[in-house]
């Protein structure tokens, strides 16, 4: 019962979203949000995260996106989230949604007016709850089975 990409859509500060790559993805368990601060990301993740970048390289000639990609896909993140001017929606490179459509790896695009502290605290809000609901089902499981056996006992 964990929080995966599908799972999104269905959160109010995500409704602008759209998934622009990586249908075959959206099972990914999201593990934390996280908002990229530095060019590489691989020493600050451990994988599962759903990451945060802001998209401005517009028309220019340059694959940092696609560099980008690659080293979200060889950590195995739950997928990126582009914050992007709604005029330039289409700039982001084709062959950056090709290669997240290849391995599967979901690829969102979002309007980078939207408040991301809201965002990231309705994910980690709902990764929460998820546990807990997950936590509670085991320990009913729990009391079921040992409650059985403590009838047998008696």
């Amino acid at each position: 019962m964990a929080l995966c990409c599908r799972d999104l859509f269905q959160l109010k500060n995500f409704s602008k979203a759209k998934l622009l790559a990586g249908e075959k993805g959206l099972n990914r368990e999201i593990s934390w949000p996280y908002v990229r601060m530095t060019e590489s990301i691989s020493q600050w993740l451990y994988g599962g995260e759903l990451i945060f970048v802001t998209y401005t390289d517009m028309g220019k000639e340059d694959n940092s996106l696609l560099a980008l990609l690659k080293e979200c896909i060889e950590k195995k993140l739950s997928g990126i989230v582009i914050l992007i001017d709604n005029k330039c929606t289409n700039a982001i490179p084709q062959n950056v949604v090709d290669r997240a459509n290849e391995e599967g790896f979901p690829m969102f695009i979002m309007p980078w007016d939207i408040k991301l502290i809201d965002i990231t605290q309705e994910i980690l809000f709902k990764i929460e709850q998820k546990r807990e609901e997950a936590k509670n089902a085991k320990h009913f499981l729990e009391s079921l089975i040992f409650s059985q056996d403590q009838l047998h006992e008696e």
